[in-house]
């Protein structure tokens, strides 16, 4: 009877254990991530944000994941369409009452020293809606000073997508209650959120980050920043066209990389051509 006992007690111990609901994912966000949001300014939606953190920078530049010049790469994202429908209403492509913005922003902060991915602190990243690859007008550059602002801002949204509950569908989506007012979300700081003004994203960016889904000019060029002014940076200033992004009716998304320019490729031959000949000569010394 005893043996009998304690058989069934623990048979409905295991039991137990199996009806235990998983715990919640713990988000990472990192210095340097890519944030992807979604913002409704009208109908369905339109008091709700939907954030994706897309990870480093890096993935979208030279050796990255995501890096191959000219050639159309998908993103490795899930359930996107079935959070866009749930939270936009299933014609959140075409609606333009609904009109669903997208846009993405980054920064590194810290300054990184890593090898290969040199970055000055305050580098930031940012869109620019266009209707062609590369089409869109560069973001100018500025001081590391007044970079610091949006930098910080971006932070701060990275760092609020980090205490959030990601979606059923999207590892990495988090759906945050905005309409502009709450500090920190996605559109908190676009234009006419309560963190931006009414003409700029981040109080920074003239004419905002956003391209409307319905538009012609519904592709997302991305640029680098690099900052001036402080800890030498100056030598390095400037912005960088790295690739585009485009937002299908399916949910997908690609990601085209900038094809370099002839005199960078030229510069990069000279550069493994030295390489080369260096390599040579200290064989032929030690032969």
């Amino acid at each position: 009877m005893k043996i009998k006992k304690l058989t069934t007690t623990a048979l409905a111990a295991l039991a137990g254990l199996a009806f235990v609901a998983p715990s919640a994912k713990a988000l990472t966000y990192s210095d340097g991530d890519l944030l992807l949001g979604f913002r409704a300014t009208g109908g369905s939606g339109s008091s709700t944000d939907y954030l994706i953190d897309l990870g480093a920078f890096t993935q979208f530049t030279l050796g990255g994941t995501y890096y191959s010049p000219g050639s159309a790469v998908t993103l490795s994202l899930s359930g996107i369409k079935t959070d866009l429908d749930n939270t936009y209403g299933s014609d959140w492509f075409t609606n333009a009452t609904t009109n669903v913005l997208w846009g993405i922003a980054g920064t590194q902060k810290a300054k990184n020293t890593a090898p290969g991915n040199f970055t000055w602190a305050n580098t930031l990243f940012a869109s620019a809606a266009t209707s062609t690859n590369g089409g869109s007008t560069p973001w100018s550059t500025s001081t590391a000073t007044a970079a610091g602002g949006p930098a910080g801002k971006i932070q701060s949204q990275g760092q609020l997508w980090a205490t959030g509950t990601v979606t059923a569908n999207d590892p990495a989506g988090v759906l945050q209650s905005s309409a502009g007012t709450t500090p920190n979300t996605w559109a908190y700081y676009q234009q006419n959120g309560s963190g931006s003004t009414s003409t700029s994203a981040y109080s920074f960016w003239s004419g905002g980050i956003e391209a409307a889904v319905t538009d012609s000019s519904n592709k997302l060029d991305l640029y680098e920043m690099f900052p001036s002014g402080t800890g030498g940076a100056g030598a390095q200033a400037g912005t960088n066209y790295l690739g585009t992004f485009n937002l299908n009716s399916n949910g997908s998304i690609q990601y085209t990389a900038a094809v370099p320019e002839p005199s960078s490729i030229a510069l990069s031959a000279v550069g493994i051509g030295a390489l080369v000949l260096i390599a040579r000569r200290r064989r032929s010394v030690t032969a």
